[in-house]
């Protein structure tokens, strides 16, 4: 029998995974840390999980990288790097789109493998919160059996695991994506009235569309986790005005068929999907405005050369034989009119 000394015999070490012959414990996989799961949420690190979460969470029509980059903590370089990766790893596939004054990118998601990525990501709470559970006991036995021989290994974590981050589980009113408290508790649509709406879409008014029905569209898309926009409100409402004002009605595209009932035809659109489609003809206000002015501009421009031509034509026929040989002196040849017309810019006022 071997010879005891007087030092109680140490707990055997606790069992680690790894590759064979590697005896480092693996660090735990909390939150949006390390992930033990192979599927498609191990593929990405946790900035990454945060931006496909939140993008998954807003499912926005059309987006900017700036307001990706408020909503998720992140620099606008790094919300680009970062949406370039996930489409490199086919979650999702973007582009530059725009509609009206609405500019940005639009987005489709790969829907299999978003959905095996937040199944992932579920299973790995799911774990992390049976292991906390597991810890906590053994932790409670070790208190209890301190200075009395072990018969099994006690199993103990080195280190405390780093808190749940609120991306992964909403605990009271904390928001569950980075911006979505900003959404819920500062009502996008709360400094409007109807005395707002009557006064930027009238005829939109008119038809009995009140910010009553806002409201419930808005409660509706919450409680899918769709929050309303305010952009898209107000994008989808200059499209039914513009439509209201040119054709006396608003067209259901499907069918190509009058609507009848505009104030429910708008809320089922903002309702189901967010925003109004706009009809094949419709320019927005700012757009419209644009091309106003820049016609205008160029009517002025065309008024301005006509002018000059009228001012110059009256001066070259007004000439004598003598002053239009002076006026010619040096030229090399070529049109007249083009020598003179320089001839009479650089030496004659013109205003």
């Amino acid at each position: 029998m071997a010879a005891t000394s007087g030092k109680p015999a140490k707990p055997p070490k606790p069992a680690t995974t790894g590759t064979k012959g590697d005896a480092r414990p693996m660090p735990a996989a909390a939150g949006l840390g390390l992930l033990s799961d192979p599927g498609p949420a191990a593929r990405l690190n946790a900035n990454q999980r945060r931006v496909l979460l939140f993008l998954l969470q807003a499912r926005p029509y059309i987006i900017t990288f700036a307001r990706i980059a408020a909503s998720t903590g992140l620099g606008e370089a790094s919300a680009r790097t970062i949406l370039r990766r996930l489409a490199a790893l086919d979650f999702l596939t973007f582009k530059k789109a725009r509609d009206g004054n609405l500019q940005g990118v639009r987005m489709a998601f790969n829907q299999e493998l978003c959905q095996a990525f937040r199944q992932s990501l579920e299973d790995h709470q799911k774990d992390h919160t049976q292991g906390q559970t597991f810890n906590q006991s053994q932790g409670q036995t070790i208190n209890h059996t301190q200075g009395q021989p072990h018969s099994q290994p006690v199993f103990q974590p080195a280190t405390q695991p780093a808190t749940l981050t609120p991306l992964l589980k909403k605990e009271g009113k904390e928001s569950i994506l980075p911006g979505e408290r900003q959404e819920q508790e500062g009502d996008p649509l709360a400094e409007w009235t109807d005395d707002l709406l009557a006064l930027f879409w009238p005829k939109t008014f008119a038809a009995g569309f009140r910010m009553e029905h806002l409201h419930r569209v808005a409660d509706m898309r919450r409680t899918l986790g769709r929050p309303l926009e305010r952009d898209m409100v107000r994008t989808s409402l200059d499209r039914g005005e513009w439509e209201l004002e040119k054709f006396g009605h608003l067209n259901d595209l499907s069918t190509n068929e009058k609507v009848r009932n505009v104030q429910a035809y708008l809320f089922t659109a903002l309702a189901r999907w967010g925003i109004l489609r706009p009809h094949p003809d419709y320019v927005s206000r700012e757009e419209e405005l644009l091309n106003q002015a820049a016609k205008e501009h160029e009517q002025r421009r065309q008024a301005a050369r006509q002018l000059e031509d009228s001012r110059f034509q009256a001066w070259r026929d007004g000439l004598s034989p003598a002053q239009l040989d002076e006026a010619m002196r040096g030229c090399p040849g070529g049109p007249k009119d083009i020598w003179l017309k320089t001839y009479w810019k650089k030496n004659l006022p013109t205003g």
